[in-house]
């Protein structure tokens, strides 16, 4: 289940903060490697896969279709 819908879909619960801020790091490490990856390579990184990719890190768990 969605943490949204356990929360009463209220994004102002303290679970479903904590687990934004949880999800903001994993964000955050996800587009890093993302970035350090393609650096390296020396080749753009971004794509639609990526974006979505990102967008998943991003509401993971909290809101129904993260990463579409």
């Amino acid at each position: 289940m969605i943490l949204y819908e356990l929360c009463g879909e209220r994004e102002d619960h303290p679970t479903y903060k904590n687990m934004m801020v949880e999800n903001g790091n994993r964000h955050y490490g996800f587009l890093r490697s993302a970035v350090d990856a393609a650096l390296s390579i020396e080749r753009p990184f971004l794509s639609q896969t990526v974006l979505k990719a990102i967008n998943y890190h991003t509401i993971a768990c909290l809101h129904s279709y993260a990463g579409e």
